[in-house]
């Protein structure tokens, strides 16, 4: 989902996909779309973090895959990922 912020369009989210199509996509193809629209440097922590989150969503998401068009346990990702940055940008001042 888009938002447009002071003329220019912004992302809301790192990742966002299907259920199916998440458990088809590679770790590191997911890995490499959240990094890329991150604002900040992530660390090593929060990259393997990342990762790990994943790992996790694909292990538990994999008997849902029928569930075709399913948005939620993305835009709960997204919402933990956001926060993450939030926690992230207030610990690195």
């Amino acid at each position: 989902m888009l938002v447009i912020e002071g003329g220019r369009m912004l992302k809301r989210a790192y990742y966002s996909s299907g259920v199916n199509e998440f458990l088809s996509q590679g770790i590191f193809s997911i890995f490499g779309e959240i990094t890329s629209n991150d604002l900040f440097a992530a660390n090593d922590l929060q990259a393997n973090t990342w990762k790990k989150e994943i790992e996790i969503l694909k292990r538990e998401l994999s008997p849902a895959s029928d569930l075709v068009g399913n948005r939620i346990i993305m835009c709960l990702l997204a919402a933990l990922t956001q926060l993450l940055a939030i926690v992230r940008v207030v610990f690195d001042q």
